[in-house]
């Protein structure tokens, strides 16, 4: 089952949140990570009371990318060698979407009733 690799906030005033995920390839192309993102956006921005989630996601990663942009998030820019993974740095494509920015159409029904 998918579940969020990281989930970081920063100090309250902010009100923000960034995130990263990882899906095992066997479970991937189902549809799990949608619903997994979607839930976790109803709780960062419904629970929590968040105002913006980051998304960071290397630029050849398309179904990730796919993935944010059907939620509703926006492209914000390239962050070059934002990352480092084993000993080379990669760059990572700012992603952002804010509460006032998500309409109830971004919302995906879950897949298990």
């Amino acid at each position: 089952m998918p579940r969020p690799r990281q989930l970081s906030r920063w100090p309250h005033p902010q009100q923000a949140c960034g995130h990263r995920y990882f899906i095992n390839p066997a479970y991937q192309s189902r549809g799990m990570a949608t619903e997994a993102v979607s839930a976790m956006l109803d709780f960062c921005f419904d629970h929590l009371g968040l105002h913006r989630l980051q998304a960071f996601i290397d630029p050849n990663n398309t179904p990730s990318r796919k993935l944010v942009e059907k939620l509703g998030f926006g492209r914000e820019g390239l962050l070059r060698d934002h990352l480092r993974v084993g000993g080379i740095w990669r760059d990572e494509i700012l992603y952002a979407l804010l509460r006032t920015g998500r309409s109830s159409s971004t919302a995906v029904p879950a897949l298990i009733p």
